[in-house]
């Protein structure tokens, strides 16, 4: 499943890459785009959601948050605060539309609120990261 995943993820980028960094630079003045380093369990559970749903559509959208939670994301991928895996995690900003991940796609003006987030929220840096 690794390397299925590699390759989806350079054809991903490929496909999206120059759409994603568009709109991130409608924000930022400087940015890249970067390989995140995923832990093989949040490898394994994103292949296995393909697998279980083949005809599922994937594209890119941005999740805004705090620096201080990206090496949690990274080992345990995006999980719901309150729920399953996330069951331990506190709500941060709010669920106006109940219990998710919020997402904001390309085009959409809440991606600006995510980016303002990570600015109010000092980070040098700002990531994002791709959910199942």
């Amino acid at each position: 499943m690794q390397g299925d995943f590699h390759a989806l993820r350079k054809g991903f980028i490929l496909h999206f890459g120059d759409a994603a960094l568009s709109s991130l630079r409608v924000c930022l003045d400087d940015v890249d785009l970067t390989w995140s380093p995923l832990a093989d369990c949040v490898i394994d559970s994103f292949a296995a959601t393909l697998a279980e749903n083949p005809a599922i559509a994937i594209g890119p959208a941005f999740h805004g948050t705090d620096a201080c939670n990206h090496e949690s994301i990274c080992a345990k991928g995006l999980l719901v605060p309150g729920t399953g895996a996330g069951s331990q995690l506190q709500v941060r900003n709010g669920q106006t539309h109940g219990p998710g991940i919020y997402l904001s796609t390309l085009q959409a003006p809440g991606f600006l609120q995510a980016r303002n987030f990570a600015l109010a929220s000092k980070t040098t840096s700002a990531n994002y990261f791709c959910a199942r």
